[in-house]
């Protein structure tokens, strides 16, 4: 087989680490697990509220309040987190390349080349500037590009390579 694809590349920008951590942030709080804490977060805020003005006791909603502030606490520790990584990856003004070849992704940034076997992926998510691209290992990173590398007819190009990979 040949590697048809077209390598793109971007240059880093200062505001870049910024938009995909915001973008990895968001994708991540649509996870199911981040869905059951938002919710819970919550109905325990309504629940303490009400129970804090039927006892006039504001204990629990003490609680609750200091317990939402952990999870935002949380929240931002990972951004920031993410932002760092995605800075030390991307340091403004280096050079990000991607090409999407029949059986493999390639990527080039400061850190090195990589090569990664379509079927190492289960999908590629859109989300603002970046293209996430989920893997099938549990507990592995997860990699985030910007979304500049892939018009539209390169993202449909990826999507099917890791869709058939998958079969």
């Amino acid at each position: 087989m040949t590697d048809a694809g077209e390598e793109r590349e971007v240059v880093a920008d200062a505001a870049l680490s910024s938009r995909l951590a915001g973008a990895y942030l968001r994708w991540m709080l649509r996870r199911p697990v981040w869905l059951v804490i938002e919710a819970a977060a919550v109905i325990l805020l309504f629940v303490a509220a009400g129970l804090a003005v039927a006892t006039s006791d504001a204990t629990l909603l003490v609680l609750v309040a200091l317990w939402d502030v952990l999870v935002l606490g949380i929240l931002l520790w990972t951004y920031l987190l993410t932002r760092s990584n995605i800075r030390r990856a991307y340091p403004v003004g280096s050079t990000i390349g991607v090409r999407v070849g029949d059986d493999e992704l390639h990527m080039t940034s400061p850190l090195g080349t990589s090569s990664i076997r379509f079927s190492a992926f289960r999908d590629a998510i859109t989300v603002g500037d970046a293209v996430l691209l989920t893997t099938r290992s549990r507990g592995t990173g997860v990699p985030v590009l910007p979304r500049i590398l892939f018009p539209d007819q390169e993202l449909a190009r990826l999507r099917d390579r890791i869709a058939a990979a998958r079969v």
